[in-house]
């Protein structure tokens, strides 16, 4: 398993191939916390919410009475827009979980795809100390 006092030049190899693969483990766990979904997300969502229904209470009353067509077309393309603007914002974070899952998915399939690199590299290794 372990090389040769006299072949330095696998054994450097092998150490800076570690170093590569612990740097490049702990970039990927530095991205996966930032993309995690935080507590307050719903939360974000919910207070999200309540200021556009806020928005659209408040335009209701700020807006003449009288002529009832300018109400209604202002308070429908305002109701239209704030709508708009929750279905951006959901659309978004559906997306980024789903990004987040991908992602999680494709470390599985990396990370199994090193430990059979490495056990293919050990067991290629046995073999040539066999003969």
């Amino acid at each position: 398993m372990y090389p040769e006092p006299g072949n330095k030049k696998d054994e450097i190899l092998r150490e800076v191939d570690a170093l590569i693969r612990l740097h490049d483990i702990t970039e990927i766990h530095a991205l996966r916390e930032k993309i995690e979904p935080k507590w307050w997300e719903s939360t974000l969502r919910i207070l999200l919410f309540i200021s556009g229904l806020g928005f659209c209470v408040t335009v209701f009353k700020l807006l003449p009475q009288k002529p009832l067509v300018l109400l209604a077309f202002v308070y429908g393309w305002f109701l239209l827009f704030v709508l708009t603007l929750l279905g951006l914002i959901e659309y978004l974070t559906i997306k980024l979980n789903a990004l987040t899952k991908l992602y999680e998915f494709h470390n599985r399939m990396l990370t199994k795809l090193v430990e059979q690199a490495s056990l293919r590299g050990s067991a290629g290794n046995e073999a040539d100390k066999d003969k």
